[in-house]
């Protein structure tokens, strides 16, 4: 009976320690993916941020804080890295690049949602084209152009975008204009 005793005892106390492992665990998985998800307004803020900080001003360091390792472009048309996934390096040459091409641009936030883990922004670019654009030449000429983003969120990082541009009207007001039809 003693041992019938202990032995119960004994799988009471194995159950007892395995259910409080399980409860331990599910907690901290619980606290930390809650302390890795941000909530709406900071996901806006994060994208006020990138187009503020890194876009308009040209601030690298913020990239540090904002984006992933790995950013996916999942749609650009007409921008040569659509389709690719840059690392933190690659995504901040972007940025030189377009500082190089227009020195004084801006982003103008028009409208900015969220929703679950994707925040869109509807934007108005400015800047005066001071560098070549492969297949363009220096125009010196100032170009107010719109656009509409939808940024993806993970673990309170930006994965990626996927993003509309109007681009026949910049391209238009570069003075570059589109074949005719003959029709």
């Amino acid at each position: 009976m003693n041992k019938s005793f202990n032995s119960k005892k004994i799988i009471l106390t194995l159950l007892s320690v395995i259910t409080l492992c399980l409860l331990i665990s599910t907690l901290t998985m619980y606290f930390h993916n809650r302390s890795q998800s941000m909530s709406a307004q900071e996901k806006k803020q994060a994208i006020v941020r990138l187009l503020d900080e890194v876009w308009s001003k040209g601030n690298l360091q913020v990239v540090d804080q904002l984006i992933a390792p790995q950013y996916t472009i999942r749609y650009d048309p007409g921008d040569p890295w659509n389709g690719k996934t840059l690392d933190l390096a690659t995504f901040k040459e972007r940025v030189k690049l377009s500082h190089h091409v227009f020195p004084d641009q801006k982003f103008y936030i028009e409208d900015l949602v969220c929703e679950g883990n994707k925040v869109s922004v509807s934007w108005r670019f400015t800047g005066t084209q001071k560098g070549a654009i492969p297949g363009l030449p220096v125009t010196n000429k100032t170009v107010n152009v719109s656009g509409l983003t939808i940024y993806y969120f993970k673990n309170g990082k930006i994965i990626g975008h996927w993003q509309i541009v109007d681009r026949l009207s910049f391209l238009a007001q570069l003075g570059i204009q589109m074949g005719k039809s003959k029709n």
